[in-house]
C-alpha cells in the first residue's frame, strides 16, 4: 500500500475467493471493505453445441462498441460491479475504451454483448458483459456456441453476482 501512496496512487483493490476465509478476514484486518461480489462460471464445452440464430454471437461492427458502452454503464451489472472491469486478475474502473479499444473481441447478439479473449488455443474468457436478465441464458448459450466453433474446450466467464447471474451459470 505505501508503494502505491509514494507513486501517487489513492486506490489499492484486493481479490479473495469468496471461500477463502482465512484471507478475507486478514484483509478486512487490514483496513479493507468489500466493494463488490463476482462470480467465477467454468464451462466444459461441447464441439457440438449450437445455438438458434438469435443468439449466436458475431464480431460486433465497431460504430457498435459506444452502444454496448452505454448499455453496460447505466444496467445492473455496471452498478453491482462498482464498474469495475476485470483484466485477467487485475480490476480497475472500466472505462469506454475497454470496449471501443478491447484487447479481445466485442461480440454481439440480440440477447447482448460480450468480449471475449482467447488467451491460449483450448479455451476462452469474457470478462465483461452487458445483457438483461431476461437475456442472460440466451447470452450465455452464444458464448458456447461461439467457443464451440473456435474448438475450445473451456469457456471461464467472470460475472457480477446479481441474482440473476448467479442463476443464469447454474
Amino acid at each position: 500500500v505505501e508503494w502505491v501512496r509514494e507513486r501517487g496512487g489513492r486506490v489499492v483493490r484486493l481479490v479473495t475467493e469468496a471461500s477463502n476465509m482465512a484471507a478475507r478476514n486478514q484483509v478486512r484486518q487490514l483496513g479493507y471493505r468489500e466493494v463488490s461480489r463476482w462470480l467465477f462460471a467454468e464451462f466444459d464445452v461441447d464441439p457440438t453445441h449450437r445455438t438458434s440464430e438469435r443468439y449466436r454471437m458475431r464480431p460486433a461492427p465497431g460504430s457498435d462498441a459506444e452502444a454496448a458502452w452505454l448499455f453496460w454503464a447505466g444496467s445492473d451489472l455496471a452498478r453491482e460491479s462498482r464498474e469495475l472491469i476485470a483484466l485477467g486478475w487485475q480490476w480497475r474502473t472500466a472505462r469506454p475504451s475497454d470496449v471501443t479499444g478491447a484487447p479481445g473481441l466485442l461480440v454481439q447478439s440480440s440477447a447482448g454483448w460480450a468480449i471475449v479473449e482467447q488467451p491460449d488455443e483450448d479455451w476462452m474468457r469474457t470478462n465483461w458483459i452487458a445483457s438483461t436478465p431476461e437475456d442472460m441464458l440466451g447470452l450465455i448459450d452464444g458464448l458456447l456456441d461461439f467457443a464451440a466453433e473456435r474448438g475450445v474446450s473451456e469457456l471461464n466467464i467472470k460475472l457480477p453476482d446479481l441474482p440473476w447471474t448467479a442463476e443464469a451459470i447454474r
